[in-house]
């Protein structure tokens, strides 16, 4: 930097040198460009007083005697402000020379000094918009991802024939590409997880809130088949899905709740079979038994559900849950 500064005000100082030069000599310039014109319009006078005379003899010497001095005298004043300005120029010109090697002399140094920390600069920036490349890849892979996901929201409602109670799912489900599925359900049921002192099922009564219990599962399909592994109903569980008729029509099996916590009126894993069929495009029919191990606590159903691609939850999940990935 201090080397640069130097260079620069060297360069002001020769700009200087020069534009001073230049005014000194600028009214000497101007004389001398003003006689060479007198002359040069005096010198076209005389050529053409001379070829009048040899076409005409209309001229004499008596008039080439009175315009030779005037001439002559224009020409000396010329060659003396012509001699002032190389006077000039001979006293300033090395100076200026001087300098402007000065000048180069020193910006040499500066990019000899400073040769390895350019290079590196250099390499870094080839390294940055290198990395930027790298990026903007990931941008655009993260784009397609979210173009191609799909986020499947769904409702249902199962009636148990046995208990006469109706069993409610509300689900999310994240499909970043047909092979893998995030699924998220919010279950509210009735509560057979309480016993009195007695050991006997505490059963619940008319209006009293049902509970809630929750299911998160990571799936993966091959095919026709969906297995998956997770929470189910607030418990571990797995379960898989086939599906036929182009996803029309499903068979699902689920077994959770081995420790039968959440339904004491058996000690057996709640274990649950379902077949689900898809009318229209939306309307969803099901049917099925469970927790077929228990016998007291064993219900048919049947029910009702009706579930969609919602594209503006896609992006708005998508912008939220991509920006630490991409980060990342």
């Amino acid at each position: 930097g201090d080397d640069l500064k130097k260079s620069i005000a060297n360069l002001r100082e020769i700009t200087e040198s020069i534009k001073i030069l230049i005014n000194e000599n600028r009214e000497n310039l101007k004389l001398s460009i003003k006689n060479l014109k007198v002359m040069a319009k005096e010198l076209a006078l005389a050529g053409e007083k001379f070829g009048n005379m040899s076409s005409k003899f209309s001229y004499t010497a008596d008039t080439i005697n009175e315009k030779l001095p005037q001439i002559m005298e224009k020409i000396d004043t010329l060659a003396t402000d012509l001699s002032d300005v190389g006077k000039d120029l001979k006293n300033e010109l090395p100076d200026i020379l001087d300098r402007f090697a000065s000048l180069e002399k020193d910006l040499q140094e500066v990019i000899s000094k400073n040769k390895e920390p350019l290079g590196n600069a250099i390499k870094a920036a080839d390294t940055f918009f290198s990395k930027g490349g790298d990026t903007f890849k990931k941008v655009d892979n993260y784009l397609e991802s979210i173009a191609n996901s799909q986020i499947e929201v769904a409702f249902r409602s199962e009636y148990m024939s046995d208990d006469h109670f109706a069993k409610n799912y509300a689900s999310l489900y994240y499909i970043p590409n047909p092979e893998k599925y995030y699924m998220l359900d919010v279950i509210s049921t009735e509560d057979y997880s309480k016993l009195d002192s007695n050991g006997k099922v505490i059963e619940p009564e008319d209006h009293e809130e049902s509970k809630i219990l929750f299911s998160a599962q990571y799936g993966r399909r091959y095919n026709d088949f969906l297995f998956r592994i997770g929470v189910i109903e607030s418990t571990g569980g797995v379960g898989i899905d086939y599906f036929m008729f182009n996803d029309k029509a499903k068979i699902s099996f689920e077994a959770f709740d081995f420790n039968a916590v959440n339904d004491v009126r058996g000690d057996k894993a709640h274990l649950k079979l379902l077949a689900r069929y898809r009318f229209l495009k939306h309307l969803d029919t099901f049917i099925g038994i469970d927790n077929f191990l228990n016998e007291d606590a064993t219900n048919f159903f049947f029910g009702l559900g009706f579930d969609f691609i919602d594209q503006d939850f896609k992006s708005i999940l998508g912008t939220a849950s991509g920006a630490g990935s991409f980060i990342k």
